[in-house]
């Protein structure tokens, strides 16, 4: 079955179906899989005006569920690898109350300094900042370095253990705290 879906779309439909305004920023490919994902943001009243197209192909996964219910996700991530602070409206971010960044980590050329430099200008215009990361072995590279210009942080326990190098929650808290 063909479904939307990832990190911005999950949590902008979601928002939307909340009842919030939601405008997506990324990327998608200039091929039918980036067309469909257009099309199911309009039909969930999401704006994707600030969606822009690279080309290179619109990132996708291949997720398989087998009986036992463990997941396995295989990624593509298409023009992801190129998305960078030069596709972002900053405009638009600056008439927003939130900034959620999600994938954090998914994104070579926006992860790190760039994504600081984001969170940066998010806090210069009072705009609350939070971020959903996506495991990968280098993780805490991309994150920490932006911890201290995040309001909401949202790791799973995999990754706040890759992140932090820490097994319990409360330690893992603690580094978060003395990291800002």
């Amino acid at each position: 079955k063909l479904h939307p879906g990832g990190c911005a779309y999950n949590t902008g439909v979601g928002a939307k179906r909340l009842g919030l305004n939601v405008s997506i920023q990324g990327k998608i490919g200039n091929d039918p899989y980036g067309d469909i994902l257009l099309d199911f943001l309009k039909h969930e009243n999401v704006s994707a005006d600030h969606i822009t197209k690279g080309k290179e192909c619109t990132a996708y996964s291949f997720v398989m569920v087998p009986d036992n219910g463990q997941r396995r996700i295989f990624h593509t991530p298409g023009v992801n690898d190129t998305y960078c602070l030069d596709d972002i409206n900053f405009d638009s971010i600056k008439e927003s109350r939130v900034l959620h960044i999600a994938g954090s980590s998914l994104m070579p050329k926006l992860d790190g300094n760039p994504t600081v430099e984001l969170l940066k200008f998010c806090k210069a215009n009072n705009i609350l900042t939070s971020m959903d990361p996506v495991y990968k072995t280098e993780i805490a590279d991309v994150i920490v370095p932006a911890l201290p210009y995040l309001d909401i942080f949202l790791p799973n326990n995999d990754e706040s253990e890759h992140i932090t190098g820490l097994k319990k929650p409360e330690e893992q808290l603690s580094f978060y705290l003395d990291k800002g």
